[in-house]
């Protein structure tokens, strides 16, 4: 539904390109070429995260979504973003100092609203920033798509210009 959705109006077929999928045609899997086709379990073909198709005599591959595992295989592509507290370095009540003059800037969000806000956050100069109650806060990816946050209370202007205007 999300890529019929996402694409309308953008066929293939509209162009001569039609896709085929196990010798069918399809105008639901032309949408999907560049996307995700979310499709259901009616045939075994759609039980892989990738969809073998046919379009203008060349083969292609199409991402698909038809079981939960699959999510979890397009993680990335579907913007999943997971909260991990970094607890040890930044502190809920206090800014903590840690290694040799470093400062860890405080995190004053239960893990809860912290992953509420990392969905919400927005990125701006190769980082995910976002507001909430007056405090701006960036979160850093650690690895995959695990991210830890903070306060960042040091944001330059022009950061916390944009900030205002998408977190009001």
């Amino acid at each position: 539904m999300l890529s019929i959705l996402t694409n309308r109006g953008t066929y293939r077929s509209e162009e001569g390109n039609p896709c085929q999928i196990d010798g069918k045609q399809s105008l639901v899997c032309t949408y999907a070429v560049n996307n995700i086709l979310i499709s259901l379990l009616s045939h075994t073909l759609f039980e892989t995260p990738v969809v073998k198709a046919i379009i203008t005599g060349e083969a292609v591959d199409i991402r698909n979504l038809s079981k939960e595992e699959h999510i979890d295989y397009y993680r990335k592509d579907l913007g999943i973003r997971r909260y991990a507290a970094n607890d040890k370095k930044h502190k809920k009540d206090r800014d903590n100092p840690y290694g040799k003059g470093k400062i860890g800037s405080r995190m004053d969000l239960h893990k809860e609203e912290a992953q509420d806000l990392l969905n919400k956050a927005v990125e701006i100069k190769g980082r995910l920033y976002a507001k909430k109650n007056g405090y701006y806060y960036a979160f850093q990816n650690e690895r995959d798509i695990d991210y830890h946050g903070y306060r960042a209370d040091d944001l330059g202007d022009d950061i916390k210009r944009q900030l205002d205007k998408i977190f009001l």
